[in-house]
């Protein structure tokens, strides 16, 4: 059935989705005194620097945020106005409490942004650090898009954000979440072009999957101008009701299974071979992966030949102009990094010939 590994999800329009409310993320692990459903996750980050904001007038505009992050989560800051440092992480993404308490005395910064990444915990000893600053007024935000539905320690941040689209077919879909009070002025209206834009490129490249049209052109134009919509977007909306059905009916215990067992795959596989660094780790049993990343020095050919192949292997994320002065660990994963799409849509063959086509590319690169 499947003609390509990776990129945009599609969406099967033989599927009904009889839920229309997704009314808490406790199944995630997500809890607080009160939720906003949005459509994007920028917008999430939006609504929460916006709330900050009129709760806390005279913060000082100073914020701290990973070495590695992605250009639409610094870009809100920049629009309130904040100045922005970044805290160090090794080369696995790993942040320690003596790193961030080191990079908030440098900083002095009273906002700061916490990752967990690739869905495994990359945070070590960090709790007590981010408690003593929090009673000192330092509020601390929390985006877990890439651990969504991985089992973490819990450490009690001000705010929870996160995209729900990322990980399934939904047109859109992103959450904020308070520890503490309510929220004002929840979105009403939802981004009804962006949700027919969404599903109408899903069902194409759905139609394209299945072998009913060998037409590529069309859902990938149709994905493009999708995401034109999505650029454009200025205001703040709600998720939109495919959106809302579709997570909410979707079947999360199968998303973590098929996940899990497709990271072992071809974790195992590539374990043994020199030329090729896992950098996210083994699994536990909490975890359910995003990506599986590896790290080559040669990585834009070898991506470049695995796209010849169908397979689709994302670069998260190229770095933004407007990072400067980051860690030498953080520069070498924006160079090097290349995730390998293990989600739920595919079975085991699928990974094999992945990990097969990855293995050939290689040598044809070191060749």
């Amino acid at each position: 059935m499947y003609k390509e590994i990776g990129s945009n999800f599609w969406i099967d329009p033989t599927v009904e989705y009889e839920k229309d409310t997704l009314s808490s993320l406790e199944p995630y692990n997500i809890t607080g005194s009160d939720m906003v459903l949005l459509s994007t996750g920028r917008g999430a980050e939006r609504f929460i620097l916006h709330h900050i904001e009129k709760g806390k007038k005279k913060i000082k505009k100073i914020a701290l945020i990973p070495a590695f992050t992605c250009e639409t989560v610094i870009q809100p800051f920049l629009d309130y106005g904040y100045q922005l440092c970044s805290y160090s992480l090794d080369h696995c993404l790993m942040l320690t409490g003596k790193m961030l308490q080191e990079a908030l005395e440098k900083s002095d910064a009273k906002v700061v942004l916490i990752h967990r990444y690739f869905g495994f915990d990359t945070l070590m000893e960090c709790e007590s650090v981010i408690e003593k600053y929090r009673q000192k007024g330092v509020v601390f935000i929390e985006d877990r898009t890439q651990c969504l539905y991985s089992n973490l320690k819990y450490i009690e941040f001000d705010y929870t954000i996160g995209s729900l689209r990322k990980w399934e077919g939904a047109p859109d879909g992103a959450y904020a979440v308070c520890s503490q009070g309510k929220f004002e002025n929840k979105p009403r209206e939802y981004h009804k072009a962006l949700e027919t834009a969404k599903i109408e490129a899903g069902y194409a490249k759905y139609r394209y999957i299945s072998g009913e049209t060998e037409n590529k052109e069309k859902f990938l134009a149709l994905f493009q101008k999708a995401e034109k919509i999505l650029e454009k977007e200025q205001k703040l909306y709600r998720i939109s009701p495919m959106a809302e059905r579709m997570q909410a009916s979707l079947d999360v215990e199968t998303l973590r299974r098929n996940r899990r067992r497709n990271y072992k795959l071809v974790y195992n596989r590539l374990l043994e071979h020199k030329q090729i660094k896992i950098l996210t780790p083994e699994l536990s049993c909490n975890d359910t992966p995003f990506y599986l990343v590896i790290s080559v020095k040669n990585r834009d050919a070898l991506q470049k030949k695995l796209t010849e192949r169908q397979i689709y292997s994302p670069i998260l994320w190229p770095k933004a102009d407007s990072l400067t002065d980051i860690c030498e660990e953080a520069e070498t994963f924006y160079k090097n990094n290349l995730c390998l799409p293990i989600d739920q849509r595919y079975g085991l063959d699928d990974m094999e010939r992945m990990v097969d086509c990855v293995l050939t590319v290689m040598q044809e690169v070191l060749d």
